[in-house]
């Protein structure tokens, strides 16, 4: 948790590491939309996953609930 009181987003081998997949796996599932991702910026700017999203995706709850 930050000094906001939320936790940070995740960067791709974050998530890669908490599945336990690697990291070509993780940017496939964050393309075909398996798992939520947020683009900071335009282009090519870096991909980052909400851990709550990532949580809710893994209990299998729709997007929506968070």
């Amino acid at each position: 948790t930050d000094a906001t009181g939320t936790r940070p987003l995740l960067s791709v081998t974050e998530v890669a590491q908490r599945l336990g997949i690697s990291r070509a796996s993780a940017y496939r599932k964050i393309a075909d939309g398996t798992i939520p991702a947020y683009r900071l910026g335009d282009g090519l700017a870096a991909l980052r996953v909400d851990p709550d999203e990532l949580e809710a995706w893994l209990r299998g709850e729709p997007e929506d609930a968070t």
